[in-house]
């Protein structure tokens, strides 16, 4: 006698692998895991450029500063003639403003030092840095 196998389900049957519900679920938390990770990365990378251009803008305002004061201890006429100037550092151009304002005591006044990113030469509306400085007043003769 043949005893013929029924169609039944066993319970002892052992599945293997997956079902497609299951793949199509992990894919799809991998996905979302890999969106988080390249929305913080380009947010980082971002952040950094910026931490960057307003670094430089630093350095630059700095470096004004001390060539101001070096030129008015040298008394270099030259320097009289300019307020605002271009700097280009690091493949970048930025402009540099200097305001002088007169204090009421008059005999020192404040400078102003503002540093600007230039772009396809248009000078940016808000400044990357600035800074204040003072100075005596020249008494004119």
């Amino acid at each position: 006698m043949i005893k013929s196998k029924s169609r039944e389900p066993s319970l002892h049957r052992h599945q293997s692998g997956f079902t497609l519900i299951e793949m199509m679920v992990a894919i799809a938390v991998v996905a979302i895991a890999a969106i988080a990770v390249f929305q913080s990365n380009s947010n980082a990378l971002r952040i950094q450029a910026t931490l960057e251009q307003v670094t430089m803008g630093h350095w630059i305002l700095m470096d004004q500063i001390a060539k101001h004061h070096l030129d008015k201890i040298l008394d270099d006429p030259m320097q009289k003639k300019k307020s605002d100037s271009r700097v280009y550092q690091a493949g970048q151009e930025y402009e540099v403003n200097i305001d002088t304002l007169q204090l009421e005591a008059g005999y020192i006044e404040m400078l102003e030092f503002s540093v600007y990113l230039v772009e396809e030469g248009r000078v940016q509306e808000r400044p990357l840095n600035s800074a204040f400085t003072f100075q005596p007043i020249e008494k004119q003769l």
